[in-house]
């Protein structure tokens, strides 16, 4: 009976503690994205004049955490295994993951030009081909150095501490690329609008040398923990990249009505990142159970799985009705419309939770399918999930908001 009972303390105490420091590391990034939600309300008469730059929005930030969050997700798990130490070396490990991040980034600002430039044609029957590369890769390779810093830093900082880095490292570098990556990507604008045609082609041409010169080397210099980190990301990262889009359409389609209320642009980035930052906490915890063989890659979800399952949805009733509030605050100290109080509080809380639903499944069978196939899921859940969240988060978002208050 002792002994029963004694179990049963400590499963709870894992489990007050784990929740803890997942409610701690999503309420810095919530915070964090307070700023963010206010430098993106402050940021609409830039969008007003260039609104194509919505279409890249999303993407250009969710990049930022699909690169980083998938570095901090494999550097954890090199942590667990003892591959690597918590401090910057010269090991071959790290050096390969600084290179696949630097590749990623060049290579992925010029897909989401490129598939962002298609996109906006068909909608709007404009060719904006060098301004949105110009946007999305100079928002990337800016963002790179500092980037960097924050994911080895909080990943080495909480492992040094006795934390788990699976429940710090995906929030905060999230609202990091976020905090990051959404001033980046209004000051890209304001480059573009005020940039000649001949400066913006130069940018381009140079990006493609780069692009030509970093493939060229991972190909010559034959490094197969590189290469897997390439071949096994990009597919991903490209669909994710397309997926990102698709939250990009749901702000150009109802571009008029987002613009009207204005203040709903002040929660955008603190929801999708969330409910980001959720799935990412999940999906690390999952592949770093999956790579010590605590849970088994079955369909039916185990015990552990499940109480994972519910630390999300607990968390998910706390944090975006925060959300919602500070919205509704941010908004009427800028003076931007915004839905009333009460509806907003409904529409955060009611859209948060369908997302959270959406997030748990989706990350389970992901991590469980590329565990079974032999893929690392530590390169490929997180830039999955964050990318179908926003996509489908930012419709879950806009068409809620829709239902409870008509613009």
């Amino acid at each position: 009976m002792k002994r029963t009972l004694a179990m049963y303390y400590t499963i709870a105490k894992n489990f007050i503690r784990g929740l803890w420091e997942e409610f701690l590391a999503l309420t810095i990034a919530t915070l964090g994205n307070f700023i963010t939600g206010t430098i993106f309300g402050l940021g609409s008469r830039i969008i007003s004049t260039k609104p194509s730059v919505l279409i890249v929005a999303p993407a250009t930030m969710a990049m930022r955490g699909n690169i980083y969050s998938s570095l901090g997700s494999r550097l954890g798990s090199l942590l667990h295994l003892g591959h690597i130490e918590p401090r910057i070396s010269k090991n071959p490990i790290l050096t390969d993951n600084i290179n696949s991040v630097l590749t990623q980034t060049v290579l992925m600002g010029t897909y989401l030009g490129v598939i962002s430039s298609i996109l906006y044609f068909v909608l709007a029957g404009k060719i904006e081909f060098a301004d949105l590369t110009f946007i999305t890769s100079l928002t990337g390779l800016l963002a790179l150095p500092l980037m960097l810093l924050v994911t080895f830093g909080v990943t080495f900082l909480t492992y040094l501490k006795g934390l788990d880095p699976d429940n710090f490292s995906v929030p905060i570098i999230t609202f990091t690329g976020d905090a990051i990556s959404l001033p980046l990507l209004l000051t890209s604008t304001y480059i573009v609008l005020k940039s000649t045609f001949e400066a913006k082609w130069t940018f381009i041409i140079f990006l493609i040398s780069l692009l030509t010169f970093l493939i060229i080397r991972i190909i010559v210099q034959g490094r197969k923990y590189l290469k897997k980190i390439i071949y096994e990301s990009f597919p991903v990262l490209a669909s994710c990249g397309f997926l990102e889009m698709i939250a990009g359409l749901a702000l150009i389609v109802n571009v008029e009505r987002i613009l009207k209320t204005a203040g709903i642009l002040t929660i955008v980035p603190g929801f999708l990142e969330d409910g980001g930052a959720i799935g990412g906490i999940l999906a690390a915890k999952i592949s770093t159970k999956l790579h010590l063989g605590d849970i088994e890659p079955r369909i039916i979800p185990s015990k552990i799985v499940v109480e994972e399952f519910c630390k999300a949805y607990f968390l998910s009733l706390i944090m975006f009705p925060i959300i919602g509030v500070y919205g509704y605050l941010i908004s009427s100290i800028l003076s931007l419309n915004v839905p009333p109080f009460t509806t907003l509080i409904v529409v955060t809380l009611t859209s948060g939770f369908i997302l959270t639903f959406f997030i748990s499944l989706l990350v389970y069978l992901i991590s469980i399918i590329s565990f079974k196939k032999g893929v690392d899921p530590d390169n490929v859940t997180i830039p999955i999930v964050t990318s179908t969240i926003d996509a489908i988060g930012m419709f879950i978002l806009v068409y809620v908001l829709l239902f409870f208050y008509r613009v």
